[in-house]
């Protein structure tokens, strides 16, 4: 932290009393003298966000940031975004839905470099509110389903499985309509051309 400060002309006093701000803020204050390779994954990842905010930036930017950690520091890393957005534009690019989930209050869909959907993530998941269904199927049916349906969700149960799709024809009497998740919603937007005109 000290090298990264010098680097970028931190005058000392600043450096001191922020590096120990920012290693308390990503609750590695304890291990401040520990080398980096001797850091697990999480406190690596937590680390890179400490160096990052040396400059208090106001825009951070973060990619993957949960990809790879044990559902604990995946946790306390999406807490920590949260903090920080409190006074800070976060940037997060994720495929993890349950980062989005408790870490954003916007979202922005991209394909190939289009914006697909930019908006509010309540206003998302209210996209595929009319197309999200539940039904239970045996499982000797399911490639067949598959082929008709768009299946997000699979849980196997005593009887068969628990199919979580969406649907864009006249659902049967056996489909129930379910609270579309995250998954859902994106889903939705993705395959959007299917639906009926």
């Amino acid at each position: 932290m000290y090298y990264l400060g010098v680097l970028d002309g931190i005058d000392k006093q600043t450096l001191h009393d922020r590096t120990d701000r920012l290693l308390d803020l990503t609750n590695l204050l304890h291990a401040k003298r520990k080398k980096v390779r001797a850091l697990s994954g999480g406190m690596k990842r937590r680390l890179g966000i400490a160096q990052c905010l040396l400059n208090d930036p106001p825009i951070l930017v973060v990619d993957e940031p949960t990809a790879g950690l044990d559902p604990e520091e995946r946790i306390r890393f999406r807490n920590l975004l949260s903090d920080l957005a409190e006074d800070k534009t976060v940037l997060l690019s994720t495929h993890i839905a349950s980062d989005i989930e408790s870490s954003s209050s916007h979202i922005g869909i991209l394909e190939n470099g289009a914006i697909l959907y930019q908006g509010e993530v309540k206003d998302l998941l209210h996209t595929a509110k009319e197309v999200s269904y539940e039904t239970d199927l045996p499982r000797h049916e399911l490639a067949a389903f598959k082929k008709r349906y768009l299946v997000y969700e699979q849980k196997d149960t005593a009887q068969g499985l628990r199919l979580r799709f969406l649907c864009y024809s006249q659902p049967e009497k056996d489909f129930r309509a379910v609270a579309p998740s995250l998954e859902a919603a994106y889903l939705n937007v993705l395959h959007s051309d299917q639906r009926k005109p």
